[in-house]
Formats: C-alpha cells, structure tokens, sequence
C-alpha cells in the first residue's frame, strides 16, 4: 500500500501531507521535551511549532527548517526508556504496526499531548492513522532494501534499533556477522527453515 501511495502521489502533495499531520501532532515532541530534561529543545521546538503553524500556513510548509529551527522527534516510549523502563516483548499491534511493550504504552499519553489526539473528526483522525502507517511502512521498506534477511527479522531488526537509538543517540555501524566458537563435544545444534535459509543467503 506504501509503494502504492509513493507511485500515484506527486512528491510536493506527500510531503505538504507529512507536514501537516506531523505539524498537528508536534505538541507530543513539545511535552516530551519537558519530561526528558530538554528545556533549549522545549523552547526552540515551540518556536517551530508557531512558525510552521503560521507562515508555513497551517504545516503544510516547513519554512521553520529554513529558519534554523531543528526538528525533533521525541514520543513517551522515549521518556519511558530514559526513566529507565526497559522495552519488554516485541509486538505486532493490528492498524499500528510493529512495536514493544513500552513504546505500545506510551501511545497514550502521547495522544493526550498531540492536538491530533482531540480531534473527533473520524477523517481526519483516518487521515493521521493513514499517515503514520505509509511512513512506517516507507521507512521499513528503504530498510529492508539491500538486506537479504527474512522479512521477520529484519522488521524485528529494524524496531529495536530504532527504538534504542532514539533513547542512546548514538550510532552502531554494522559490521561482519561473527558467530561464538562451539565447545568441543557440544551437541548439535537443530536448525529451522528460516536458519537455513539465512546461511544460504550467506554463502550466495
């Protein structure tokens, strides 16, 4: 549906949508900056939210980049993980996509604090769902491309580590797969399809 969505849509009508429910759910970004101790972002993450919402005509525009105002992405999934809660199991929550335990928790407060979150209106609430799933699924789609991973682990992959490097800021750069020296005399080790399958692609 992504792709879809990417073919059909001029690139200028994607990206003023973007901005414009991005723009709608800003004030997460804004409270989050409180609660994890950012109070220069809390600041300057205002300013953004009013140059966008009035020159940049309603978010559609983004003249508060051009203004040097950085944007910031921040949710309550974060704040959860620098108050130290740890992610839990990894989920797969129906309309929303992937997630974990903690992340799917901080939905909540996170629709509290987004002007999205209070409006009742069921299209433009179906607007903001439909935007939210086609970036998603975007972003996870430019991930998978060039890997040769299962699909499964790849998404699995691709949630934790965005989900760590939001809360660490720091960047991991892949290098080769290494695998532990097996003890001699340890018993074999079964492996499934899907392990097979991945030392095939390996040795291609």
């Amino acid at each position: 549906m992504a792709r879809g969505y990417v073919k059909v849509t001029p690139r200028p009508v994607r990206t003023g949508v973007t901005n414009f429910f991005g723009n709608l759910g800003y004030t997460k970004t804004i409270g989050n900056d409180i609660f994890q101790g950012h109070p220069l972002d809390f600041g300057s993450d205002v300013a953004r939210l009013v140059v966008n919402t009035t020159v940049g005509i309603g978010g559609v525009f983004d003249p508060a980049t051009r203004f040097g105002l950085e944007k910031h992405d921040r949710d309550f999934g974060q704040t959860l993980g620098k108050w130290g809660v740890p992610t839990g199991a990894y989920l797969m929550l129906p309309l929303l996509g992937p997630s974990d335990v903690r992340d799917a928790f901080g939905l909540v407060p996170d629709r509290f604090m987004s002007v999205e979150g209070q409006i009742n209106d069921p299209v433009v609430q179906a607007g903001c769902e439909r935007r939210g799933q086609n970036q998603r699924s975007c972003e996870h789609a430019a991930f998978r491309q060039g890997h040769r991973y299962p699909p499964t682990i790849l998404t699995r992959s691709y949630v934790t580590s965005g989900f760590s490097g939001a809360i660490t800021r720091c960047t991991v750069t892949p290098g080769p797969m290494t695998r532990p020296p097996i003890p001699t005399g340890s018993p074999p080790i079964r492996m499934t399809g899907e392990h097979r399958d991945l030392r095939r692609r390996e040795a291609e």
